[in-house]
């Protein structure tokens, strides 16, 4: 009996408190030599069938990977505003680069653009890709999508980083003061 438990842990399945009992095992033929007449050192394979007691019909499993479904359970990221900061304005700073070099704009201009697009305000006092070249035009709008779709989905990961860290911040500042209880 202690066997099969023990064999039943290795296959990750709880039952320390669960009793199980067994109702069938039966011992499949195994061959003792391999094909070069080396003798197996393998355990012998074993049907098992288990009934666990205490009406429990499904065992508890015990994995690495499972289901969260208590908010509580999941492990907070805590990322410096620095850092979030310091990517947002290197993305800035990458873009107005491109966009100097491939639109023949200042550099102070197409950081002006970048910033102004990616915080959606948009003026559109300067637009990409308005050349008399029509081929140019095309890929220089094409440049400006990629663009903005992964820089709007940076500065917004970026922002709601910094706001869970801000909030942390003022949780532990109004604790320190008391004006917040701890949790337990």
């Amino acid at each position: 009996m202690r066997f099969y438990a023990a064999e039943l842990h290795q296959l990750n399945h709880d039952v320390t408190d669960l009793e199980p009992e067994v109702v069938k095992a039966v011992a499949a033929a195994a061959a003792d030599n391999d094909d070069d007449g080396v003798a197996d050192d393998r355990k012998p394979e074993v049907d098992v069938v288990v009934r666990w007691q205490n009406d429990a019909s499904v065992p508890r499993r015990r994995c690495a990977f499972r289901l969260i479904t208590d908010m509580d359970e999941i492990q907070q990221v805590h990322v410096p505003i620095s850092v979030s900061f310091a990517l947002m304005v290197g993305y800035i700073a990458v873009g107005a680069l491109l966009f100097s070099l491939v639109e023949d704009w200042e550099y102070l201009v197409a950081s002006y653009f970048c910033f102004v697009t990616l915080s959606t305000i948009g003026f559109g006092d300067y637009v990409p890709g308005t050349s008399l070249d029509a081929s140019a035009s095309q890929q220089k709008m094409v440049l400006c999508a990629l663009y903005l779709v992964f820089g709007l989905a940076l500065l917004a990961m970026c922002f709601d980083l910094m706001q869970e860290e801000a909030k942390n911040k003022f949780r532990r500042l109004g604790r320190r003061l008391g004006l917040i209880e701890a949790e337990q």
